[in-house]
């Protein structure tokens, strides 16, 4: 199945005009966690068949699908349709990790605070030692 390809302009212009839309990461959930569109949701390609319906209800909703160029997107595509999706796109640049001009790069992944990273490293909790009987 051909698709047209939609551009990063395209997608930001419909979240800004608050059109409905689903931009979908399909990546692994590691490579989404460093860096994605702001408003992207992650569905990893092999997992479409087990979350597309439960996180897509709508069969009509415009659906716009990405990788980082690993070849993820022509099979999604095809397992969108194949499920009754009728909207599909495919992204015209994929995913850069500097983001583009129209849509900015946004990370998941939080670095620990210094004093909890301190606290793991010491080896976060540990059991309390029995209370000892003072002497009277």
């Amino acid at each position: 199945m051909t698709t047209l390809p939609v551009t990063a302009s395209q997608v930001r212009s419909a979240l800004l005009l608050r059109d409905e839309i689903a931009l979908l990461d399909l990546r692994h959930e590691a490579a989404f966690a460093t860096g994605h569109p702001l408003f992207a949701a992650n569905m990893a390609a092999e997992r479409i068949a087990l979350e597309a319906e439960a996180r897509l209800p709508r069969k009509a909703v415009p659906i716009v699908v990405y990788d980082a160029g690993e070849g993820l997107v022509a099979s999604a595509i095809d397992r969108l349709t194949a499920l009754g999706y009728t909207n599909v796109a495919r992204s015209m640049a994929g995913f850069r990790a500097g983001g583009t001009p129209a849509m900015s790069c946004f990370r998941t992944s939080i670095p620990m605070p210094r004093p909890l990273a301190n606290w793991w490293s010491r080896g976060g909790i540990r059991p309390r030692s029995a209370p000892t009987k003072s002497p009277r």
